[in-house]
Parts: C-alpha cells; sequence; structure tokens
C-alpha cells in the first residue's frame, strides 16, 4: 500500500512516526513524501500512490481534471502551520507592490494569497509572482531573491529564524471568512479492491488526529483531554 502524505507539520506524521498504519493493517506500507498537492495529483494520475493527502484547491484541479479518485477525510484545518512571511520593510498587503512572492501554484497558499491580493485592492500582475515549492522559496529568502513567500511548516520556520515576520496566517484568513483544510483522497481503483484496507485508513487516521490534538492541547495548556480515542488494535496475525 503506497501513501502519499505532505511535508506539513499535522497527523500524518503522527501515523507514519508510529506505525499506526502498518499495525493496523499488517500489509507492507510505502511512505511517499511531497511538497505541494500538485505533486499528489501528477502522483495519482501516474498511478505511483493510492492515498494522497492535498488542500482543498488541488482536490478541485484534480476532481475537475477527471484524476481518479474521491475525498475520504478531512485530515485537518490549515492555521497557523501556513502564512504569508515578509521582509521587515513590509507593513501591509499594499507594500507587496512589485515585490517578488513566491508560492507554489495551485496550492492552498497560492488561493489565499490571490485572495489577499484582491481584499487589498492589488491584481496579481502589481505583483511578481514566483511558482515554487515551499523548499524552494526557503533557498530563495536565504539567498535574498525574494521579498515574501506564501507557504506552510517548516519552511515558514525557516524564514522567520532568518529575519522574516509573518504578515498574515490562515487563522486570519479564515476569520475573513476564507477557511482551508487537507483532505485525504484514495484513488478509485484500490478503494474497489480494498474496501477493508480503506476503511481501517479512516480509522487509524482519526486515531492520528486525536493524539496531534492532544498534543496541541498539552503545548497550548500544559494538560492532556480526559479522553482519546484508542488507537487501532493491530490485526490477528500480526
Amino acid at each position: 500500500m503506497r501513501i502519499g502524505y505532505l511535508k506539513l507539520a499535522n497527523a500524518q506524521l503522527v501515523a507514519k512516526a508510529q506505525g499506526l498504519h502498518e499495525k493496523a493493517m499488517c500489509v507492507p506500507i510505502r511512505w511517499i513524501g511531497f511538497e505541494t498537492g500538485g505533486q499528489v495529483n501528477a502522483a495519482i494520475a501516474a498511478g505511483e500512490i493510492d492515498f494522497g493527502a492535498m488542500g482543498g484547491p488541488p482536490a478541485s484541479v484534480g476532481v475537475t481534471r477527471g484524476l481518479g479518485y474521491r475525498g475520504i477525510l478531512l485530515l485537518n484545518m490549515l492555521q497557523g502551520v501556513e502564512g504569508l512571511v515578509v521582509r521587515p520593510a513590509i507593513a501591509t498587503p499594499a507594500d507587496l507592490v512589485g515585490k517578488r512572492i513566491a508560492t507554489p501554484f495551485g496550492s492552498t497558499s497560492h488561493y489565499l494569497l490571490n485572495v489577499l491580493l484582491k481584499q487589498a485592492g492589488l491584481s496579481p500582475d502589481s505583483v511578481s509572482l514566483l511558482d515554487m515549492t515551499p523548499d524552494q522559496a526557503a533557498s530563495a529568502w536565504a539567498a535574498g531573491q525574494i521579498h515574501a513567500a506564501y507557504v506552510w511548516e517548516p519552511a515558514i520556520g525557516r524564514m522567520v529564524a532568518q529575519g522574516g515576520k509573518i504578515l498574515i496566517d490562515n487563522s486570519e484568513m479564515a476569520h475573513r471568512g476564507y477557511p482551508m483544510w487537507d483532505i485525504s483522497v484514495v484513488s478509485d481503483t484500490f478503494a474497489r479492491a480494498h474496501p477493508d484496507l480503506v476503511a481501517n485508513y479512516v480509522r487509524t487516521e482519526c486515531a492520528a488526529i486525536d493524539t496531534w490534538r492532544a498534543f496541541q492541547i498539552h503545548l497550548r495548556h500544559g494538560r492532556l483531554p480526559a479522553r482519546q480515542r484508542p488507537h487501532p488494535k493491530p490485526c490477528p496475525t500480526c
């Protein structure tokens, strides 16, 4: 079973690190990391993965293009893990005029960046948009080649550590009426052949999400919730 995951701080990393799917399903699992939802779409189209993770905009693109997959689970709401990092001299969106801004085209970040520009009365043509993955954007930031980047963690943290500041993040964009999320998808071919594994996958991801949420609550309040969903039991043959 081939699971495509985004290189983003979320519950899927819990499932991967703790081997939750391996324990629950007792099948060989190959984890394949991607930086963007567009890369996940390409992998599904090429038949290289069975499960994938991506944001809402890339999923909409995939469905529109007739890629053979279906959404099965909301993985997480994208809030503080994604946002617009800018140079210190940039104080408002109006200061972005004429600046070089990196973002992965077709991604959640690209969509929200365009919304932000529109809300500020700016057209995409008023800035120089550069199609870069988060890693590419972080490298370009370090080299002084860009003024801003709308991307996600861990690239954001790297840029902030190198003198950047977050002008706006997805939490604020959600307050403005533009929430954004990641979903898990499965190829139609795999879902028809292995409905039991798809059901197990969803249950295990939900357990990972509970663990991830408990960790966030612990960081925020110094305590764990009273109850958590138990991890799926290992299959009898394990």
